[in-house]
């Protein structure tokens, strides 16, 4: 089996618990696709401009403002004002927000379990150079 393969397969399987986790029961408000690519984006980069998630997402500026102001009137986002631009403003997630990510930080907790269980101390800490090495850094993209 490839690496690629392996990679593959875990991303089905995160994505798939993803999934799981967004449909599980309707405990999950009605927010779409892009709703959470949008809180994923914030989640990963508290604090990051609307021009960071347009550049992420490849859109104009102003269809992030129009979905920002949508998640900031359900409750999913506030804006800061940005210190050092007073023009400008940061996206931060609300406690309600957070609410979504615990199943997922739950899921992962479990998949650490489960690695940490079936290798050694060693084996770990062998698994976490090797995963940071392969990942990009700021000044390398």
């Amino acid at each position: 089996m490839r690496l690629f393969d392996v990679f593959m397969d875990m991303y089905r399987y995160i994505s798939s618990e993803d999934v799981r986790f967004v449909k599980d029961g309707g405990k999950f408000p009605p927010l779409t696709y892009m709703d959470f690519t949008y809180l994923d984006i914030v989640f990963l980069n508290e604090g990051c401009r609307p021009s960071f998630i347009a550049e992420r997402l490849n859109i104009a500026r102003s269809a992030v403002t129009v979905k920002l102001y949508d998640l900031e009137e359900g409750g999913w986002i506030e804006k800061i004002p940005d210190e050092s631009d007073r023009r400008s403003f940061r996206v931060v997630l609300t406690e309600q927000s957070m609410e979504l990510y615990k199943p997922m930080f739950d899921m992962f907790e479990s998949f650490e379990d489960r690695i940490s269980d079936s290798f050694s101390e060693k084996d770990v800490e062998l698994f976490i150079s090797m995963m940071r090495k392969a990942m990009p850094t700021d000044d390398s993209e």
